[in-house]
Parts: C-alpha cells; structure tokens; sequence
C-alpha cells in the first residue's frame, strides 16, 4: 500500500521539478519539493514499522 503512494508521489515530484521556475516560483517548487520528501520518508518509516495506509479515500 504505501509503496505505489510513495511511486505516485515521486512521480509528482518528477512533474514539479520538470518545471523550469526562477524567483519566488522556484522558491514555491523547492518548498514544495521538500514537503513531498517529508511525506515519502513519512511513509517510508510507517512501513519499516509495520504501518500500512489505505489508498482508498
């Protein structure tokens, strides 16, 4: 379960990134680049410990 989350949320890490911004964007698309790491070393750490989440919403 957490394993395609964090597939998905690399992929719109890939997408972010592919934007060339310069200025305020960019510093928008790093902070949001960094919060997407934050989430996948999140979800990363739950599964080591055995936490899985649910995709369905």
């Amino acid at each position: 379960m957490n394993t395609n989350l964090v597939n998905q949320l690399k992929e719109v890490k890939k997408k972010i990134v592919a934007k060339e911004l310069v200025g305020d964007d960019w510093e928008e698309q790093q902070t949001a680049v960094n919060k997407l790491e934050e989430v996948v070393t999140y979800l990363n750490d739950a599964s080591a410990k055995g936490i899985g989440f649910d995709e369905k919403i």
